[in-house]
């Protein structure tokens, strides 16, 4: 009888399961994200990326009339605009403001001839927001060209480019916050196409660009130099190769760094690095050094020939990372560099889709409500929606809710458990995708991409609501 019963009702099942499947993205789901993105970007421009353009349009002043020599001084002395009357910092090197100074020329004009500032125009920030859309459409033909590199299908191609610009860590940071950060990730991806195709000039001079960028890209040169060379000294050379473009930025503006109240934006960010520690008795011991150590011996000692190459690259460069978001301080908007790697790893493990995502997810929406808790005002009005289109439809009120500040009026057993929560989950899902991705793990012999509508809806229906939760709240309440 139980043979008879499963005979009868297994075509059925069979049938449903495959009426359920997704063979490629539908013009919907497509539809869907760009609303959603397009949503954004009329509604968010937070206040670090008002102050980038400034700098850049800074760029033309120095140019014409100071003296580029003085770039970094008179910039640390702006006005960011009538938005935020504040000095700011000057924080990169010099080479991330030529392409945005170039993008921006039209709106350095726009001000010479009216007198105004572009900080409280709406169709000037929205022209700032559009250029960063330039690194996120390389980001995607990047991937498509890693995923040539990895394989000769299209339709799993396509769905890595989906669920890479459909990710929590794009959406938040490039399209909610508008950091800069994609054109690190754009440059990374290029790197690391450059280092599966075994083209090392190129994976230098990609990387250099992404170091200058920020300097966490080096968590993923740095394992990935290691995991080809084993001599020190051609590691040391490789090293001043990514380097060399920050460096000589450093060099050629060295006494107009040193005198504007910030100086070397890059001790900041050291202070963030090991500010996460070990308690040993007494003895405190940074988390990311521990890690990322341990990824370094790993890949000293691991000779990737006797495995698939690909597959230690594409996890290398992931743990990298996770070892700098897992054991560091980090800001929301960093994690854009985060987003690229599910998209990846479901190109080499196509039978692991369903769970891959749904972990991607669950680490987007825990690392997107930390960022709510503690760096809430960079959601606020007063910092981030005011001048956009929500703004202009509100009447240009601060209004809305600051999310950190709401943390802050927690009782603090209650904070605590709060963060304690978020936190064990973006972990907890961070090391569930390095444990089933890892390289040493047999290849299963499937390799059928399986995706369902119901994961894919409510993957977007939540990335979603988390994007559009602060827009509601300037709205709403």
């Amino acid at each position: 009888k139980i043979k008879m019963r499963k005979e009868l009702y297994r075509p059925e099942k069979n049938k449903l399961h495959k009426e359920m499947l997704l063979d490629k993205p539908s013009s919907w789901w497509w539809g869907g994200l760009g609303l959603i993105m397009f949503i954004c970007l009329l509604n968010y421009c937070y206040v670090d990326l008002q102050m980038i353009v400034r700098h850049s349009i800074n760029f033309w002043n120095s140019l014409f009339k100071d003296g580029i020599l003085h770039f970094y001084r008179t910039g640390s002395q702006l006005t960011i605009g009538n938005a935020n009357p504040q000095s700011g910092e000057v924080p990169y090197d010099i080479w991330i403001y030529l392409p945005i100074a170039v993008w921006n020329l039209p709106t350095y004009i726009w001000e010479q001839i009216t007198g105004l500032t572009f900080e409280t125009n709406f169709v000037a920030l929205l022209w700032a927001r559009i250029g960063n859309l330039f690194p996120f459409v390389g980001c995607n033909w990047a991937i498509c060209k890693i995923g040539e590199l990895l394989l000769k299908e299209n339709k799993k191609i396509i769905w890595a480019c989906y669920f890479f610009s459909s990710s929590m860590f794009l959406i938040n940071g490039l399209f909610c916050l508008g950091q800069i950060d994609i054109f690190n990730t754009f440059f990374m991806l290029m790197g690391m196409a450059a280092y599966i195709r075994k083209d090392r000039k190129k994976f230098f001079i990609w990387f250099a660009l992404a170091v200058t960028c920020k300097m966490f890209a080096l968590f993923v040169f740095i394992p990935l130099l290691v995991l080809n060379e084993k001599r020190i000294l051609y590691i040391i050379r490789g090293l001043l190769a990514a380097l060399s473009l920050s460096l000589l930025s450093k060099i050629i503006f060295f006494y107009d760094k040193m005198a504007t109240p910030t100086q070397f934006d890059e001790r900041r960010f050291l202070r963030l690095l090991f500010e996460r520690r070990l308690d040993l008795v007494g003895i405190t011991v940074s988390v990311f050094v521990i890690l990322f150590l341990a990824l370094l011996i790993w890949c000293w000692y691991t000779k990737y020939e006797d495995i698939n190459r690909e597959y230690v690259v594409i996890w290398v460069a992931f743990a990298g990372y996770s070892c700098f978001f897992l054991g560091a301080t980090t800001l929301p908007y960093w994690a854009v560099v985060y987003s690229p790697f599910v998209a990846l790893l479901i190109l080499l493990y196509p039978e692991r889709t369903k769970i891959l995502i749904w972990l991607e997810t669950a680490a987007g929406a825990a690392y997107f409500i930390m960022g709510l808790c503690n760096y809430g005002y960079a959601y606020a009005a007063s910092a981030n929606i005011r001048w956009m289109l929500a703004g202009i439809l509100n009447g240009r009120e601060i209004r809305g809710v600051d999310f950190s500040r709401l943390f802050d009026n927690l009782s603090e057993g209650a904070g605590q458990n709060i963060e304690a929560l978020l936190t064990g989950v973006f972990i907890t899902t961070i090391a569930a995708m390095l444990i089933i991705t890892w390289p040493g793990r047999k290849k299963q012999h499937k390799d059928e991409m399986e995706i369902d509508k119901g994961s894919v809806f409510a993957r977007f229906a939540l990335n979603s609501f988390f994007a559009l939760l602060p827009l509601m709240a300037y709205f709403i309440i």
